[in-house]
């Protein structure tokens, strides 16, 4: 390999590997880049959402039907019971349905309390990530704005002095 050829492959590589000179450019790939991390946040955190108000209606419809069929367990030959009174083994049947529900749903449920919170977390993650993006875009656009301002500056200069 000569020298010429080292010194080429050299400079395509820096070339290649060196962020854009058009400050302009720099700025829109990270505005695009912060634009897709909040896409992407937003709907994470959009499913956690979904998942836990689903664990959370199937807890109120297991409660409900608990609550049910322990009624109709109190009442099932026409009179009511008192609570600490024997129950005949025929009628356990609807104690055991009204609970099965609920019982096997247990680990889904605390599976959607972590996932409220990991929504709630993401939801706080996704407002911090929004702001610092917005603050970004403020930012280079007062930095546009001062460079317009120095160019009218310049420019009012060069007329005034001739």
């Amino acid at each position: 390999m000569t020298q010429d050829d080292f010194n080429s492959s050299f400079r395509r590589i820096i070339g290649e590997q060196l962020p854009p000179s058009d400050v302009h450019v720099l700025a829109n790939e990270i505005f695009n880049r912060d634009q897709k991390w909040i896409q992407v946040l937003a709907v994470v955190s959009l499913v956690f959402w979904i998942l836990g108000t689903a664990g959370m209606l199937a807890l109120i419809f297991g409660l409900n039907r608990l609550v049910l069929y322990v009624r109709l367990y109190d009442f099932a030959d026409g009179k009511a019971r008192p609570a600490h009174a024997n129950q005949p083994s025929d009628q356990m049947w609807l104690m055991d349905y009204g609970t099965t529900f609920l019982h096997h749903a247990m680990p889904y449920l605390a599976a959607s309390v972590v996932a409220l919170m990991l929504a709630a977390v993401l939801t706080v993650w996704l407002i911090f990530s929004a702001r610092r993006t917005t603050l970004n875009q403020i930012n280079f656009g007062l930095v546009q704005i001062s460079q317009q301002l120095r160019q009218m500056r310049d420019a009012e200069s060069k007329e005034s002095g001739n």
